[in-house]
């Protein structure tokens, strides 16, 4: 996190991007000299540029690529890691690693790669297949946002014009990077380039890992390993644009992912997955036209997982196999308007959306020496649509005073053309649901320094196909799920200081404090003994609740920044916790650029004991059941630090070395307790590595 503006990033920049700024936070004289571009999405700022945390009062994270680079992050939930109130979920294996926010898992997350909605989400076959090295940043929004109850995750490629050198219309660039734990090899390239409007780059990358060790030292036993954990993956990027005009532009990128792993938790097995998203782009920000700032996209995402599952770890006697298509494509068009005659001021962002899904699976299981078609009931295939339309007005009635309303209508249908559940045919006919969700945002601008907002916000989360259905024999299907339908209140405040001891410092601080109710929230009883993953059921009164401090502090050369967050889930009507909550978690980092050549940082994370979890599970016939001590989530306190070097020699300027340690200490921890493990290896995290990464630009 790092309140230091890129100024090598060349972007577009029209008269409602800066009204928009000045309107939300910005004080006139920031406007005039930072400018900085946004694009207003539902109640909240998620932009095509926030440039810094200071830039909204949403709680937010955004992560540079150099920051990206020096966590060496392996993963997309690993970029994400030290972000407050965000989770890292699933595992193991990196490969099926995801992410919760304020609670709520990434189905509940509005997720965006170039502008592109991302819906495929699997427990066991991965939610991730973007590779790090490809980001230009990533950002996360906490709280409702763009119909999504928990936040937003926005992911922006990097292109030509990001890696091209000051004047030149071609260039390269070669990384090869090692980690010491899991003995990972990582090498990709890229060759780019520029002529005229156009501008091209195409990356690709190939990594392999061995199974990493947890922390608390080596063991010759092995039994510091799991064998789950190692696996290999190569990606590639093309993405180009050509400016049409000087405020007209269209891009496309295509990305391709092809990964291999083992089977994770209780089964035995290799999965590979091919993943494919492409992305056409066109705006047109209409310079000198203040109702014009249009942004259009179409899409297409295809994931192809294939899965050989064995009756136990020596991978002799194959059990089945799952041939499983998630597709999916749409179109995202939005246009900002100002309107200088109402009010002071008043911005209008409006837009609609299509988003087609279609999930095909093919289940074979060999029983007495013959295969059985079980695809109907253990991945049946379904289509799906989500439409939604909506309109915000931002409008400044003077003094520091902004008000925001909102109105978004969302429509879901789903059907299903084979699934089956005890000889009952399911959702043949299809299903809708739907929901206008209202909201409204209150800002106001007490000084230059100091801004305070409340929020109200509503949204509609769909049931997961996996939910209504089923996925694997474990579960018990509901197709009569309801849509989850949460109401999120919020208030908070930043605190700006740009010359707070000296001209040379300057000082962000944010609060911000949430509560969340949900209707119908989806969560898990096992009143039913033939399905030992329990029986997904809606709950009438669930509330989230909790907030975010962030603070960060720049004196000349150093940065440090710190953040304190915390989420609790109760079901208020047994008055049991909710599992899969977050632990509390703090985290403080520092850095220094020592000279033109050396940049040293360092993160510590410390994680407090997980203890608000369920006590008691609702079993046959609505009872509450006591969950025996050493069957409960809790999980144990730990810290982790992770240390970094950057060094670009000033005589070879084209060549940068990252050195850093992660889990500096071998410090022995878990995010998450899995009672049914037969060892802590099978759950816990890895421990100390020395990674190294060696980028050459020519």
């Amino acid at each position: 996190m790092t309140i230091i503006i890129n100024e090598k990033v060349i972007m577009l920049r029209s008269k409602i991007s800066l009204a928009i700024c000045t309107a939300l936070v910005c004080s006139t004289t920031q406007a005039q000299t930072e400018t900085p571009t946004f694009y207003l999405e539902k109640i909240t700022v998620i932009g095509s540029s926030i440039d810094s945390e200071s830039d909204t009062t949403q709680s937010i994270d955004i992560i540079s690529r150099d920051e990206i680079r020096n966590s060496n992050a392996q993963t997309i939930p690993d970029v994400f890691k030290s972000s407050p109130n965000v989770e890292i979920t699933g595992g193991p294996n990196a490969s099926v690693k995801s992410i919760s926010i304020r609670g709520l898992d990434q189905d509940h997350v509005n997720v965006t790669i170039d502008g592109a909605r991302q819906s495929y989400s699997h427990s066991k076959k991965g939610s991730w297949a973007i590779n790090p090295n490809y980001l230009k940043s990533a950002t996360v929004t906490n709280g409702t946002s763009s119909g999504a109850a928990a936040g937003a995750v926005k992911l922006e490629f990097i292109s030509a014009y990001d890696l091209l050198k000051p004047g030149a219309s071609f260039g390269g660039l070669v990384n090869t990077g090692f980690r010491s734990n899991n003995e990972q090899q990582t090498l990709s390239g890229s060759l780019f380039g520029l002529h005229n409007n156009f501008d091209w780059l195409f990356s690709a990358t190939d990594s392999s890992r061995n199974p990493y060790s947890i922390g608390g030292g080596y063991q010759r036993d092995g039994s510091d390993t799991y064998y789950k954990t190692g696996g290999e993956e190569q990606s590639y990027l093309f993405k180009s644009g050509y400016d049409l005009s000087s405020d007209q532009r269209l891009e496309v990128s295509i990305y391709i992912d092809k990964s291999k792993w083992d089977q994770v938790r209780q089964d035995y097995g290799y999965n590979s997955r091919d993943y494919t998203n492409a992305v056409l782009t066109y705006s047109n920000e209409a310079l000198g036209n203040d109702l014009v700032d249009f942004h259009a996209n179409v899409y297409i995402n295809q994931v192809d997982t294939y899965t050989v599952e064995y009756t136990d770890e020596t991978k002799v006697t194959t059990s089945d196999t799952q041939k499983i298509s998630d597709d999916s494509y749409g179109f995202i068009l939005t246009n900002n308007s100002q309107l200088n005659n109402v009010f002071e001021e008043t911005l209008l962002h409006y837009g609609v959306s299509g988003h087609f899904t279609s999930h095909k699976g093919e289940i074979g299981t060999l029983e007495d020496g013959a295969w059985i078609d079980e695809s109907a009931q253990s991945e049946p295939s379904a289509n799906s649509h989500q439409l939604g339309t909506w309109i915000n007005a931002q409008m400044d009635l003077g003094n520091g005073f902004t008000l925001t309303p909102s109105l978004r209508y969302d429509e879901f249908y789903v059907e299903s053309s084979n699934a089956e559940f005890e000889g009952q045919a399911l959702l043949r006919d299809g299903r809708t649901e739907n929901q206008w969700s209202t909201g409204l945002r209150l800002n106001q601008q007490l000084s230059e320094k100091l801004a305070l907002f409340a929020a109200y916000d509503e949204a509609l989360t769909a049931p997961r196909l996996s939910e209504l259905f089923t996925s694997g024999r474990g579960f018990k299907p509901d197709p009569n799920l309801k849509s989850e339908r949460s109401q999120n209140k919020e208030i908070g405040l930043t605190f700006k200081n740009k010359a707070l001891l000296t001209d040379d410092d300057s000082l962000l601080a944010k609060v911000n404090i949430f509560q969340n109710d949900i209707k119908d929230y989806i969560g898990t009883d096992y009143s039913d003994p033939n399905y030992k993953d329990g029986v997904k059921v809606n709950r009438d009164k669930i509330r989230l609740r909790g907030g975010e401090i962030l603070t960060q502090y720049q004196f000349n050369t150093w940065i440090t920044s710190a953040s304190y967050a915390v989420t609790i889930g109760e079901d208020l009507k047994t008055g049991q916790y909710l599992s899969d909550m977050p632990s509390d978690k703090i985290v403080v980092s520092i850095e220094n650029q020592l000279d033109e050549e050396w940049r040293l940082g360092g993160k510590a994370t410390h994680a407090l004991k997980r203890h608000r979890v369920p006590t008691a599970s609702t079993e046959a016939g609505g009872e509450l059941v006591p969950i025996p001590e050493n069957e409960r989530q809790s999980v144990p306190a730990w810290t982790t630090v992770d240390v970094y070097a950057e060094y670009i020699p000033a005589k070879l300027e084209d060549l940068t070395l990252s050195m850093s340690v992660t889990n500096l200490f071998d410090e022995a921890y878990a995010l998450q307790n899995d009672s049914r493990a037969d060892s802590k290896a099978e759950y816990y995290e890895e421990g100390r590595s020395i990674n190294i990464n060696l980028a050459y630009n020519f």
